[in-house]
């Protein structure tokens, strides 16, 4: 399996450390980091439709429960699911027909897998997109943990969010995205994944900021 590996002296978090001091400090406190990028394309995307506007917990509860309804995770095997069954699950109405839309787009060769890994980021979206559920948020996902796409900053993660409020000691509503947008290309993924790291390691509770985290670690 493919990963995204980070280290101080990577030349990507080189880059990252010369145009933002505060995102430095937090990068060299966190140390070492590494994602495991999940190469079954149909999986991720279901297991991003599911999750989506629910909380960690409930979603890998149903995850658990849709897996163990069709184990293999296939086009076919999760076509021939009842209805029923993925709503014993945990999956709503609505859920249950972006699966279905996005099965057959699949099938009919509407939406090809194969071919997003040579596409650009913006072509991954739009072709994502076109499925019924799968919006901005669950299309970055993809590109990030997929894909392992550099530049992507989802702007709309809670997240992402909560962590630029951190480590800026900014309000949600004061949040330029497109200032750091600019502050962070062309790697605002390594950004966004230390932002989700701090989130992770609770410093945002733990910490009032970051000169207290580097004093107090």
């Amino acid at each position: 399996m493919r990963k995204l590996r980070l280290t101080a002296d990577d030349d990507r978090v080189q880059v990252l450390c010369q145009n933002d001091e505060k995102l430095c400090s937090l990068i060299h406190v966190i140390g070492d980091y590494s994602i495991e990028l999940q190469e079954n394309y149909f999986e991720t995307i279901i297991e991003k439709m599911i999750g989506q506007l629910l909380s960690v917990q409930a979603a890998d509860a149903i995850r658990k429960r849709v897996r163990d309804l069709c184990p293999d995770m296939t086009p076919a095997s999760l076509s021939l699911t009842q209805d029923r069954d993925l709503r014993a699950a945990g999956l709503s109405t609505s859920k249950i027909s972006y699966i279905r839309d996005f099965i057959d787009k699949v099938n009919n060769g509407n939406l090809c897998l194969e071919r997003l890994p040579h596409q650009s980021d913006e072509e991954v979206m739009r072709e994502l997109m076109q499925v019924k559920g799968i919006g901005v948020w669950t299309a970055q996902m993809f590109l990030i943990f997929s894909l392992g796409r550099l530049n992507i900053l989802p702007a709309a993660d809670i997240g992402l969010q909560r962590g630029i409020r951190w480590l800026y000691q900014q309000k949600a509503e004061n949040i330029d995205f497109e200032f750091i947008y600019k502050k962070w290309s062309p790697y605002c993924t390594i950004a966004t994944l230390y932002m989700w790291e701090l989130v992770n390691r609770k410093y945002e509770k733990q910490y009032s900021d970051m000169e207290e985290l580097v004093k107090f670690p």
